[in-house]
């Protein structure tokens, strides 16, 4: 979560002359089946975000069962010319029933916190146009049977998806916004059976007796000989 230390060297930013605003990425973590993997300041990303905290990250779970998959961002638009506390938080569309989420301050609210504990209230504490510090966060339930596997896609961009459920974090005084959604796609046949391998258990009895018979061919063969 958001601390009042730094940590390492502060991220560049990365400006878009679209809307006439930067946009840099303080956070971001993962939550997967609760162990989460967080980076502040980051300086490389290996997700699918770009330095700037945009793009797609993609993730693939194929173990069976019941699992957890989050995503939380905290990321600053135009922080050094109107700070980071100038911000609020737009939800959008319904969500499904297995997408929780949440909108908060980092290290005021209990966003980072309900994210870590795969409770995210489904609840918009950023919603004052007077200005918030802002972070974002979604997270999936769902349930793997036997040969499925899942494809989870994290998306954050400055063009709104156009229709859906999502989250939007907005700069007021320069009309900048960036814009979080999320997919999750199963696949896969659930129920079908992988055949046990073949094993051959022989009887005993007809062994004994076709050895049996073995012994006596080779004695009549010795017989003869003889």
């Amino acid at each position: 979560m958001k601390l009042p230390y730094l940590l390492g060297a502060a991220i560049g930013c990365v400006s878009f002359s679209m809307h006439a605003a930067s946009i840099s990425l303080y956070e971001f973590a993962v939550n997967k089946d609760g162990t989460t993997e967080d980076t502040l300041h980051p300086t490389v990303l290996t997700t699918g975000l770009d330095t700037s905290g945009l793009g797609t990250a993609t993730f693939s779970v194929g173990s069976a069962g019941d699992h957890y998959l989050a995503l939380f961002v905290d990321h600053e638009i135009d922080e050094a010319s109107n700070t980071f506390f100038n911000e609020f938080g737009i939800v959008h569309g319904t969500r499904s029933s297995s997408l929780s989420w949440q909108i908060d301050d980092p290290l005021y609210g209990t966003i980072y916190q309900n994210f870590q504990e795969a409770s995210l209230n489904n609840v918009n504490s950023g919603t004052s146009a007077n200005g918030n510090d802002v972070s974002m966060a979604l997270g999936w339930n769902f349930n793997l049977a036997a040969n499925q596997t899942a494809l989870i896609s994290m998306n954050l961009s400055l063009t709104a998806p156009s229709s859906g459920f999502y989250l939007e974090q907005n700069d007021p005084a320069l009309k900048a916004s960036i814009y979080f959604w999320s997919t999750l796609d199963i696949s896969g046949s659930p129920g079908t059976t992988v055949p046990e391998p073949f094993t051959y258990i022989p009887d005993l009895s007809i062994l004994g007796m076709l050895g049996l018979i073995g012994w006596r061919n080779c004695k009549n063969s010795l017989a003869i000989k003889l």
